[in-house]
């Protein structure tokens, strides 16, 4: 169906687009797709996902309807090429003509959509020949992509991020013909910081998507490879002061019924000023909404100290346990205020109480052993393939819980972050598997990746990456480091 409108294009200019690109010891080039010792360039460090309302009333309502939001799922513009060193020269650039290029919906698979080949395998890599940190170079389907967006007048002084929330397998951005920055790891959110790329009017995002790269060689699960921007993507705003990231937990003791919540709340401050002082204040509900109890920190940043922490924790005589037979689930915002008591930012979120730990072999949750009856569970849609709607997910749970099915392994890489506030609250516990996947270059210790120091920082990035992402979800009872990657020094 879309071989032609490939052919339409051809006419364009194909040169090698300017990437990065590092040396080796022998003095030679080497691209960021190939290279393990570049997993990102100017990506925001993972924090737990969030979304930061600017308001106390806007927090009431869905992310989607707030000022500080915009949604760029929907069409695209999109150029298919067989390989990155045939991307049209300056595609990137605002003035470029893409009036002869294909609309394509993000999030999809270009793959389901008549772009390549989708290609199922379980343990051998889908391209021939593989040699690690090396993917095939005349054959590496990559797509452009090119949106423009309109920023408000009302975004300006403020911080602006893009949240782009699965791309496989790595990718380039560019806004307004400047290069942002690359990302990989296919299943993960990658941000942005596009403060200083951006203009109130018309701006232009464009991303170039290769379908393989040195991350893929981590990704050979057994499922469908198929490629493309996966997940949502979305603008957002915060003030120049912001929460960056935060830690909450919700202990269970089990010998009384008590319960105490901690919050760890991360503040940065891009304002410049000599003296930026701040609060956090957490406030905690029971599960119909009554108050039950807030706390108050504060600090103070600066030029000399744009970062800084302030820890909460409030005491309950009682509470009522998560579990996955009765997911009781507790309310909390926190809410960021400046020197004059005005509110900057709001994140509402839930938590259930609950202790895991293992007794003398038995796992225990709240104190009690559980016997897990779990299913293995990819995400893979019959029509729309990696793009799962929460409409799916439901269904999912659904007939899970029909079955008496109380866990799942997110095999074999995070899951959309729906999923874990779904089993959040109908009560699901997870097994939380970083995308690392390296059966294909067997075991041998001196053939598997686990035990190649190239791909430790590769390794390490993951894991590390997936707990700060779900750190907060009560669901999540394990975490697992990868499946089938062998032994070795990573």
């Amino acid at each position: 169906m879309k071989a032609h409108a490939i052919t339409r294009c051809g006419w364009n200019m194909l040169v090698l687009v300017p990437f990065f690109l590092a040396m080796n010891a022998n003095g030679q080039t080497i691209p960021d797709w190939e290279n393990p010792n570049v997993v990102e360039r100017n990506r925001e460090p993972m924090h737990a996902l969030f979304f930061p309302f600017p308001s106390e009333q806007e927090a009431n309502a869905d992310a989607r309807t707030a000022t500080n939001y915009i949604n760029l799922n929907g069409d695209w513009k999109f150029h298919f090429v067989d390989n990155p060193q045939k991307v049209p020269m300056g595609f990137y650039q605002e003035t470029y003509r893409d009036a002869g290029w294909d609309n394509i919906a993000v999030p999809a698979n270009w793959e389901l959509l008549g772009y390549g080949i989708p290609i199922y395998t379980n343990i051998p890599y889908e391209f021939p020949n593989p040699n690690p940190p090396k993917v095939p170079e005349d054959y590496n389907p990559t797509g452009c992509y090119r949106k423009v967006v309109n920023i408000p007048p009302n975004w300006e002084g403020q911080k602006v991020f893009i949240h782009l929330g699965a791309v496989k397998s790595a990718f380039y951005i560019w806004v307004n013909g400047q290069q942002v920055g690359y990302s990989q790891d296919s299943k993960l959110e990658a941000e942005f910081d596009l403060t200083k790329f951006v203009h109130s009017g018309t701006n232009t995002i464009a991303l170039q998507v290769m379908r393989w790269s040195d991350g893929s060689y981590l990704e050979c699960q057994d499922f469908w490879r198929i490629s493309g921007i996966e997940r949502d993507v979305y603008l957002y705003t915060t003030p120049l002061m912001r929460i960056q990231d935060f830690h909450s937990t919700a202990e269970f003791h089990e010998q009384n019924g008590s319960g105490t919540f901690t919050c760890t709340v991360q503040v940065v401050d891009a304002s410049g000023m000599k003296k930026s002082p701040y609060s956090v204040e957490v406030l905690l509900s029971d599960p119909s909404g009554k108050s039950i109890g807030q706390a108050t920190g504060s600090g103070q940043l600066g030029r000399d100290q744009m970062k800084g922490e302030v820890q909460v924790t409030v005491n309950l005589n009682q509470v009522n346990p998560w579990s996955a037979e009765i997911p009781t689930l507790y309310h909390y915002r926190i809410v960021l205020k400046d020197k004059k008591g005005n509110v900057l930012q709001v994140i509402p979120k839930r938590i259930g109480f609950r202790s895991v730990r293992i007794e003398n072999g038995q796992l225990m949750v709240n104190g009690k052993a559980i016997l897990v009856k779990g299913v293995n569970r990819h995400e893979h849609d019959p029509i729309y393939g990696h793009v799962i709607s929460e409409e799916s997910m439901l269904r999912d749970i659904q007939l899970m819980k029909s079955m008496n099915i109380n866990a799942v392994r997110t095999c074999h890489y995070p899951n959309d972050p729906r999923w874990y506030d779904l089993c959040d609250q109908y009560g699901i516990y997870l097994v939380d598997e970083a995308n690392i996947e390296s059966h294909g270059m067997g075991y041998e210790l001196d053939r598997t990746l686990g035990n190649d120091p190239r791909f430790r920082l590769a390794h390490l990035a993951r894991v590390s990456r997936m707990y700060e992402r779900d750190k907060n979800n009560t669901s999540v009872i394990i975490w697992s480091l990868g499946n089938e990657a062998g032994n070795g020094v990573n």
